[in-house]
């Protein structure tokens, strides 16, 4: 596997009223543990949502010609690129096994259903541990060295053979997987096997700084705890007020703020009012200690959210997409919502800027995929043909790159990337591919 280059800007050409109501470069995948698949959203008919006959298919589920499964319950995903994703199940039981998967859509049918298109990437067995295997994988991520990292926790038994921890994998003999000795390293743990780091950790974000955010449920009552992992490996607290400053807020998901990366919860309050915050270290000391600090992006009691919609009772997954806007998975209720600042003021409690981007019953009635429990979403931005630097747009850097390669490519393996023709050589086709797609991404 190629090593991947971890980005953490926005593609500066995502403006807010772009990303409103525009969603046609955004492609989705979505682990739906109730149909043991991972599914793939595109909004083919330009309607702003992706309950079109043609916007969900199942990228890898039941049936696959590799004669896996389905991804059973994987609750942390990895996509790639537009054809390749990775999945982690956590199952072990009911036919399936504890692994992460490698999902790569070859022939260009949309999915990683065909034969050879799904393998096992990692087997899931810890090294020096045993024999044991992972027990609930939450997050992957690329590093800044390129390696993917997996953080693990034991959500279920106390008495489980496997760490609280975070592991690093690497494929280094080229063959597509992590199955060899030494691609898989400890890279932290948090726990040893029959404990618990602080009850439950879970939402393993990282920054631009190498910092890894992470929350855990404290007790019982789901208070919530947010720590972060320093680069040197060493933990401190970032938040760890029990009550949030008498706010009585149970957390159901955490992400990091694109611009500021700050992290971002969302859950609710004491009376059932749905908010969404950002905790930002006003003071500089390193961590949330006074309600000044906890800033609402999303409050449901003051929002113009159509009350119709009624209260998301369970998220299970709240993410920001390369284009800004804010995504929420209800698991109750088998939708998914999206969120984005058309007013720029902020929040997302002006007129239109909730919106429900798919409703399962919506879909199965229209032909497409009705999803059942969505657990974990990723996104990739489309590319556009023409887009040589990789920034979101098509304009004067990517012609200069074009008329700086003008002529035959050079011998594989060096890169042709110019050559948006596929004919071995950069010229007029290629020019003619690029300026019909100038501007495109503004």
């Amino acid at each position: 596997m190629p090593r991947y280059a971890l980005t953490f800007a926005l593609a500066a050409a995502c403006s807010t009223g772009a990303a409103a109501s525009d969603l046609s470069r955004l492609v989705v995948f979505v682990s739906a543990l109730g149909n043991d698949a991972i599914v793939r959203m595109e909004d083919r008919n330009g309607d702003g949502t992706f309950n079109g006959p043609e916007d969900t298919t199942i990228f890898f589920g039941p049936g696959n010609a590799s004669g896996f499964p389905g991804s059973g319950s994987a609750q942390s995903i990895l996509v790639l690129s537009e054809t390749e994703v990775l999945a982690a199940d956590g199952e072990g039981s009911g036919g399936f096994t504890k692994r992460v998967y490698r999902l790569r859509d070859m022939n260009g049918d949309g999915t990683s259903m065909g034969a050879g298109e799904a393998i096992e990437y990692w087997d899931g067995i810890l090294p020096g541990y045993g024999g044991a295997n992972f027990d609930r994988p939450k997050e992957m991520w690329v590093g800044p060295d390129g390696a993917i990292y997996l953080a693990d926790n034991n959500t279920i038994n106390f008495d489980n053979d496997s760490p609280e921890a975070i592991w690093r994998l690497e494929d280094l003999n080229g063959d597509g997987t992590v199955n060899n000795p030494g691609e898989v390293t400890l890279h932290l743990e948090l726990a040893p096997p029959d404990m618990r780091f602080a009850f439950i950790s879970e939402d393993f974000k990282l920054n631009s700084k190498g910092q890894i955010y992470f929350s855990n449920q404290t007790s019982s009552t789901n208070t919530t705890h947010i720590w972060i992992i320093e680069p040197d490996k060493t933990l401190r607290p970032f938040l760890s007020a029990d009550d949030l400053f008498g706010l009585d807020f149970q957390k159901t998901g955490m992400t990091l703020h694109p611009e500021t990366e700050n992290p971002v919860v969302a859950g609710w309050d004491i009376a059932g009012n749905r908010r969404i915050m950002e905790f930002v270290d006003l003071d500089g000391n390193g961590m949330i200690d006074d309600n000044s600090e906890v800033q609402f992006l999303y409050r449901q009691d003051l929002a113009a959210t159509p009350a119709s919609w009624g209260i998301p009772s369970s998220v299970m997954d709240v993410e920001y997409a390369p284009d800004g806007s804010l995504f929420v998975l209800d698991v109750t209720n088998d939708r998914i919502w999206r969120l984005v600042d058309l007013d720029g003021d902020g929040t997302f409690n002006g007129p239109g800027e909730v919106s429900i981007v798919y409703q399962a019953s919506v879909a199965a009635a229209n032909g497409g995929v009705e999803i059942d429990f969505p657990r974990t979403i990723g996104f990739v931005l489309r590319a556009i043909p023409g887009d040589l630097t990789g920034d979101g747009n098509v304009g004067s850097a990517d012609l200069a790159i074009l008329l700086g390669s003008w002529g035959p490519c050079p011998p594989a393996p060096d890169p042709c990337s110019a050559d948006l023709s596929g004919d071995g050589a950069v010229g007029s086709a290629d020019l003619a591919i690029l300026l019909g797609n100038w501007g495109a991404g503004r």
